[in-house]
């Protein structure tokens, strides 16, 4: 990559997932590297090698949504802790998975403390939020609004929010 004048690599999620056909978009593992590239310490090798090279690493990361599976996050405790409790609002229909209610503060710490996770112990130069349209409005750029905010709009103002302490 370095040889053809590439400055970044962009990486696919690389957080553990269970449906190889997903690529990795349906994770469960949000502070976890997946298995099938080697134990993290191989992971970590690579960042430094592409480091050496000066190539930055970019990885695509996953806060929108998550998989249904029982043994991860949904009805973590037995009530939807991750995700919202309306289940319209949950479900997000175009993935099959259910959507974070990033509204609550359990989930924007999760999320923010994964995504320092990757920056920081992994030491990759950025990430890309993937499906950002998914957090940002109620009908999931689906085009059909079910719900509306409280001004009647379609945005998901808690998703504005996360973003916006995000930031910070």
């Amino acid at each position: 990559m370095k040889k053809l004048g590439y400055t970044h690599l962009e990486l696919m999620p690389l957080m553990e997932h269970l449906l190889d056909a997903s690529w990795g978009y349906q994770l469960m593992g949000y502070f976890a590297p997946t298995s099938r590239f080697g134990p993290p310490q191989d992971f970590l090798a690579f960042i430094d090698a592409a480091h050496q090279l000066g190539l930055g690493v970019i990885m695509d990361w996953v806060p929108g949504h998550f998989i249904r599976n029982t043994d991860t996050l949904a009805q973590f405790d037995g009530t939807p802790t991750f995700e919202y409790a309306d289940p319209h609002r949950a479900d997000n229909v175009r993935w099959g998975t259910w959507n974070f209610d990033l509204g609550k503060a359990q989930v924007q710490s999760f999320l923010l403390s994964s995504a320092m996770f990757w920056l920081d112990w992994c030491h990759l130069d950025g990430l890309r939020v993937d499906a950002v349209s998914n957090m940002l409005y109620m009908d999931y750029d689906a085009g059909k609004a079910h719900d509306r905010n409280r001004f009647g709009g379609r945005e998901n103002l808690e998703g504005t929010d996360f973003f916006e302490a995000a930031q910070y």
